[in-house]
């Protein structure tokens, strides 16, 4: 059997694909290391443009326009300045060495120099060859090299350094940034996994009094449940599918205990399965639905668990008949981290809502732009 194509990944028809040209290709990786090294693009045009202006208004008496030689020296020379200013100087600065701290920064010192200088040289021969075929007089190569070496080279170094040493706070950031994010993730989930264990564990306590057999055969499903928090606890997000799998157990657990005055409709679209959610979304709204809808009737109630695809978005729903329920601000453990874990995950507090449907009290958590639009 074919695997089921994932939702967002379905074409609308066949696809057409165009070459990008070299230059276009060029131009992406340039973009990509300026991402790399955290310079905003616009930032070294700018330089770029104030320096190919300066050259023009320098040599717009020698008649620059007029000449195809002298108008690309005006705007190649200062290129390869902010190519080596930009590209080739924080390569040398941002290798990583084994050694200590201070021979580290002598060794890259030294190869920053070393390829700074190359780079001055290079712009060096290339600006007099360009006057050359320009056809000016050549110049004093040794005064060019001199000032470039002395004055040019060790000021791309220095330029290189502060953008290398920049790139690499930049970078320390965004990992302690990622690893706050992992941390209070973990930390919510962790609040809410003994929560839904003991409430677990309450109904198979009243259930090894009623019936010691239905309880043996729901420890094997309590054990499938933990299975599945811990493995939940160690992921910020996990496939839609589990959490599937861990409302049925949790289900099959207060099934066992109320028995047929539970009563469960499944309207769950299993092509959404594979998709990354955060963990335990639905069961404190299952476990919430069961606690305030359905255990304090006499006859039950029942519950529908609804997930479906709304554009781009997510729909999960959860149904219950019986008394509405009405959401405190004094709401329990499950329903707070809830809507904690949804504002730390999408930046709303407008996700989440519990109100009365019919004759009963209908959950919804709305994912904003789970689906690509393409």
């Amino acid at each position: 059997m074919r695997p089921r194509a994932h939702p967002a990944s379905v074409s609308p028809g066949p696809a057409r694909y165009r070459l990008a040209s070299p230059w276009t290709q060029c131009w992406s990786r340039v973009h990509g290391w300026f991402k790399i090294v955290h310079i905003r693009a616009w930032i070294v045009y700018t330089v770029f443009a104030f320096l190919v202006l300066v050259n023009l208004k320098t040599n717009f008496k020698l008649g620059v326009f007029s000449n195809k030689w002298l108008l690309l020296s005006s705007t190649v020379t200062p290129a390869m300045i902010v190519i080596a200013v930009t590209m080739v100087a924080p390569v040398a600065w941002r290798i990583r060495t084994k050694c200590g701290k201070l021979l580290g920064f002598s060794l890259k010192l030294l190869l920053a120099l070393l390829f700074s200088e190359a780079a001055a040289l290079l712009i060096v021969f290339l600006d007099v060859w360009l006057n050359f075929k320009a056809g000016f007089p050549a110049p004093s190569i040794r005064g060019l090299v001199v000032s470039f070496i002395l004055i040019v080279g060790p000021a791309i170094t220095v330029a290189g350094g502060l953008i290398a040493t920049r790139a690499s706070a930049m970078e320390e950031k965004e990992s302690m940034r990622e690893e706050a994010h992992i941390a209070k993730t973990r930390l919510l989930q962790s609040q809410l996994h003994p929560h839904v264990l003991f409430n677990a564990l309450n109904g198979l306590a009243e259930l090894i009094h009623k019936d010691p057999p239905a309880a043996e055969l729901s420890v094997m499903h309590l054990a499938d449940l933990l299975r599945r928090i811990l493995h939940a606890s160690e992921h910020s997000t996990f496939p839609l599918g589990e959490e599937r799998e861990l409302i049925a157990d949790f289900l099959f657990i207060e099934g066992m205990r109320l028995g047929s005055r539970l009563r469960i409709t499944w309207e769950w679209d299993r092509t959404l399965d594979d998709l990354q959610v955060p963990p335990l979304l639905l069961q404190p709204l299952v476990e919430n639905a069961i606690k305030h809808g359905i255990s304090p009737s006499r006859d039950g109630g029942d519950m529908v668990l609804r997930v479906r695809r709304d554009g781009a978005n997510l729909i999960m729903e959860v149904w219950n008949s019986g008394v509405p329920f009405k959401k405190k601000p004094s709401s329990g453990i499950g329903l707070k981290n809830l809507e904690s874990r949804l504002n730390f995950h999408y930046g709303s507090d407008n996700l989440l809502s519990i109100q009365a449907s019919g004759e009963g009290t209908l959950a919804s958590i709305n994912l904003p732009c789970v689906f690509s639009m393409n």
